[in-house]
């Protein structure tokens, strides 16, 4: 059942760093969204593998021994470990799921913070959206997250832009309002911190983060060349400043490289290439949840064998 788990966990944490290079044919938005499912998908799995792994040594410490003694063969298929194992899975289990809540802690004392500081500030109409413009020279353009989002450009922003290429701008920090993508750029940093030790779940990680500005870059470049012009140009013009954690900003250094590569083609979106990550994704999360479900169903009776004996 571990072994189940955790090979299910470890396919659908590595997917969005595997797949990330087969998405030609796929909307970037697409590609996101399924992508953040299975890392979340495979995240739960990771926990539920560790709390199963971890649950022998905790019976035995709680004196249940009789229990573990009657299921032996239900805690012998849970691969039961030493005390020293279990404890640093249990260690694991707790600490993942802690880490993960300080990031989004993090992120909104940050959005917070920003919140505070805009309040009050004058705002300008630039296309369809309004703008609070902040008297800074660097090239910075931002979304502050909120139940009212404010999308904030700098002064050195609309100096270097033009007209046109600022409307690319604020449309692309309109899509992240829109979207809400500041929340899943912290569920992504809470996840690399709760896997700081797994490599590939911080290039999943980076892959997902580079999906969401290339989704904002489509919808701010609609369906015609010159809106992919506008926005890489936008792009190539600017100087691009360090934000906060959770902060959606226009200019992501990671990303810009691939960003600028995909706006010098026109997006041909094929039903086939999204159809087969549809049905692979699906498959992989459907089995992990199967496998969580099947460890819990296990579980539930070795903890109603003490009732049960009762009984008899």
């Amino acid at each position: 059942m571990i072994v189940a788990l955790a090979s299910f966990a470890l396919v659908l944490l590595s997917a969005p760093a595997v797949t990330v290079r087969l998405t030609r044919g796929i909307h970037p938005r697409d590609w996101t969204r399924w992508s953040f499912a299975a890392l979340i998908v495979g995240a739960s799995a990771a926990e539920a593998g560790l709390v199963l792994f971890a649950l022998p040594t905790v019976l035995r410490a709680l004196g249940a021994h009789a229990l573990v003694a009657a299921c032996a063969r239900m805690t012998g298929s849970l691969m039961p470990g030493g005390p020293v194992v279990g404890w640093s899975a249990l260690s694991v289990a707790t600490l993942g799921p802690l880490a993960v809540a300080l990031e989004l802690l993090q992120a909104r004392r940050s959005q917070h913070t920003l919140s505070v500081c805009v309040a009050g500030v004058a705002t300008e109409q630039i296309g369809d959206q309004s703008v609070v413009v902040i008297p800074i020279g660097d090239v910075l353009a931002f979304t502050v997250a909120g139940p009212l989002p404010v999308i904030v450009v700098s002064c050195g922003m609309r100096e270097v832009m033009s007209a046109d290429q600022l409307g690319a701008v604020v449309r692309h920090e309109a899509s992240h309002a829109n979207h809400r993508h500041d929340r899943l750029l912290a569920l992504l940093a809470g996840l690399e911190r709760a896997f700081v030790l797994l490599p590939i779940v911080k290039r999943s990680a980076a892959a997902v983060r580079c999906g969401i500005e290339r989704w904002a870059d489509e919808d701010a470049a609609g369906s015609t060349l010159d809106g992919r012009r506008l926005v890489r140009d936008a792009l190539m013009r600017a100087v691009f400043a360090d934000t906060p954690v959770g902060v959606v900003a226009f200019g992501a250094v990671a990303t810009i490289a691939v960003r600028i590569d995909a706006l010098r083609r026109p997006l041909r979106v094929s039903a086939r290439p999204r159809r087969i990550l549809v049905i692979a994704m699906s498959v992989a999360m459907l089995l992990a949840v199967s496998s969580a479900a099947a460890g819990a169903a296990e579980l539930w009776r070795v903890l109603l064998m003490p009732a049960f004996c009762d009984r008899r």
